[in-house]
């Protein structure tokens, strides 16, 4: 979805709610930060417990999907 030259996606959670997101927004169980979005997918880093004192930055890609419903 593109609106004011700026690209974002629309998210469906999984309930009844689909959430419009953009580039520095977070999303997900582990606060993924969005770095990247285009046509095909949604690129975020999580940030993830590393043992007991320590935390580890684990990059994530979402694939994205067209719809079924048209």
């Amino acid at each position: 979805v593109e609106k004011g030259g700026a690209v974002g996606g629309l998210v469906h959670d999984g309930t009844a709610h689909i959430h419009r997101v953009q580039v520095g927004h977070y999303m997900g169980g582990n606060n993924g930060k969005i770095y990247f979005i285009d046509n095909n997918r949604i690129d975020l880093k999580e940030i993830v417990p590393n043992g007991p004192d320590g935390w580890l930055e684990r990059p994530k890609t979402l694939q994205l999907q067209e719809s079924a419903e048209q």
